[in-house]
Order: C-alpha cells, then structure tokens, then sequence
C-alpha cells in the first residue's frame, strides 16, 4: 500500500503543478490484465486492465471495483509501446470513457491494493478545461528498472512505455493510474 500511495501522491503532484485547481481531477486505478511483450504484438491488439478502486464519474457514473477499462495497442516499435484506453465494461454494459493513463507501477504480490469505494476525487483539473495546452511529461515506471512511461496530454491522450530491458515486455498485474479528462 505504501507504494501505490506514494504512486498516487506522485501522480496527483505534478499534475497540481502543471494546470490551475477550478475543477477537480478524478483518478480510476486499475491491473494490468493482458501483458504486453514487444516481439508478439501488432497495432490494433486489445488491451484490457481490471478496475482495483470504484469510482463515481462527474456525470453520476459508477465504475465499481472489478470492471474492466478497454483500450488498445496505438503503435510499438522495437523498444516501446504506446497504448490508449477509452472504454469502460460495467457488467455488460460499454460505457465510453475520456481517460489518460497518468502512472504505473509494479506492485509487489504481499503489497495490498487500495479498495476505496468511493469518489477518487483531488483539487487538481484536468487539462480538458483548457484544451489549448498541450504537454508531455512522464517517469520511470515504480518497480520495474528500465520502464519509463510517457504521458501526452493532446490528443489522442496516449500513453508511451520505453523499455530498456531485456525482458522487453510489462507483466499482468502491473497497476495503472488513469486520469478522467
């Protein structure tokens, strides 16, 4: 737990820094369920990661623990992997979501995972009130050594993973961090 908060202080940080606080920013925490190994994939291939928190969007839509985000393998090259993740699988139902993959981290198996059940809200905005500014900032991935994740925030809100290690591939089970734009 001490890891996926410090994840979380880091995350809710610098998004702080970068965008001024009139509307709040909602954060989904999820697990890797499909892995990701570089020398297997293709563009198009279906990602999924399994909710970990519950969260209540702005427009009074619950995303319970254990649904299922959706999303998608955008482009890959011999070292990285950008991905994208937009829908929401609410027991059956598919619900469109405007998220951003914002942080990752690779939890220990003794580590226990955060079962919050309500609203993950901060003071921080998200950049879709100010659809004018466009950055790109990221860091190493926690727990896993030469992982980095890049976090664009234009569109098409993806996210890049760089791996430097020999493996070449993020495991199921990592944990991910998404911001609700």
């Amino acid at each position: 737990m001490p890891i996926l908060a410090a994840l979380s202080f880091a995350l809710i940080s610098v998004l702080s820094a970068q965008t001024p606080s009139d509307t709040p920013i909602l954060h989904i925490q999820a697990q890797l369920s499909s892995k990701l190994q570089l020398s297997k994939i293709k563009v198009g291939d279906k990602l999924t990661a399994q909710t970990i928190t519950a969260v209540t969007l702005l427009d009074g839509t619950a995303i319970p623990i254990g649904s299922m985000l959706l999303g998608q393998v955008l482009k890959f090259d011999a070292d990285s992997v950008t991905v994208s993740f937009d829908q929401a699988n609410v027991a059956g139902r598919k619900i469109p979501l405007n998220i951003t993959l914002v942080g990752a981290a690779m939890m220990d198996a003794k580590s226990p995972v955060s079962q919050a059940t309500s609203s993950a809200k901060t003071d921080s905005p998200s950049s879709a009130a100010h659809p004018s500014k466009v950055s790109t900032h990221g860091g190493p991935v926690i727990g896993m050594p030469g992982v980095t994740l890049t976090i664009d925030d234009g569109p098409p809100y993806a996210s890049h993973f760089t791996l430097t290690t020999k493996d070449l591939r993020l495991p199921k089970g990592v944990q991910l961090m998404f911001s609700v734009r």
